[in-house]
């Protein structure tokens, strides 16, 4: 079935992730008018020239279920990757059937100086296992660091409202000078306070992956 845009976007947040190059990551919130629509997307308009005002425009689409399902206002989410940043981007524009909301870029953070010793690092596989009390659980992550000596840890995004999926960066740093030689890579984290209402989402520099979580969940 041919994917329609969602009913309304409600807010948008846009952040810029520590990666070689520099990539942006698009989250909006929004609703369908009613449940069971799936596969939830931001597509990008095609440009001939660029936008005179720098703000780049999306469209927020899903899959309309098929057969019956619930009548009611449901909320959606979508998260969505633009691999290279134009120069000239200074927000986008998520269109919905009934409304359009603008998200600026604040620059001012990412203007700053860098830490140029820390950058996102892929990683290979993830684990969730739960914790000694009932309905906690612990990330872990387990790949190769591109330098020995390189420290790796997993950051949590931060969030105004809490996120269906909850990011977490995989952040390679190094101490000092980098040991070229490829090591493999164990880390952990408790998942109390950074978890989605759906799971979380681990972010390494060359992809992401979800994971749901649910308060019965057995793993």
């Amino acid at each position: 079935m041919t994917k329609k845009k969602v009913l309304e976007v409600q807010s948008v947040q846009l952040s810029i992730l520590e990666s070689l190059p520099e990539q942006l990551r698009i989250i909006a919130s929004g609703t369908v008018p009613t449940g069971g629509w799936t596969d939830p997307e931001l597509i990008q308009y095609v440009y001939v020239t660029p936008p005179r005002d720098g703000i780049y425009d999306f469209d927020f689409v899903a899959k309309p279920p098929e057969g019956i399902v619930t009548q009611v206002i449901t909320p959606i989410e979508v998260s969505y990757t633009l691999e290279s940043i134009p120069d000239d981007l200074k927000g986008a524009r998520i269109h919905a059937s009934t409304n359009a909301i603008v998200a600026l870029l604040d620059r001012g953070f990412e203007e700053l100086p860098r830490v140029e010793s820390c950058r996102l690092i892929s990683f290979d596989e993830i684990d969730i296992r739960p914790g000694f009390v009932t309905g906690t659980y612990f990330l872990i992550v387990s790949g190769n660091k591109p330098y020995i000596n390189m420290e790796v840890n997993l950051r949590p995004l931060v969030y105004i409202r809490q996120p269906e999926y909850w990011g977490i960066e995989v952040v390679g740093c190094l101490p000092g000078i980098g040991l070229p030689a490829t090591a493999p890579y164990t880390v952990s984290i408790p998942l109390e306070g950074i978890r989605g209402t759906k799971g979380i989402e681990v972010i390494g520099a060359t992809r992401s992956e979800r994971r749901e979580i649910s308060n019965t969940q057995s793993i």
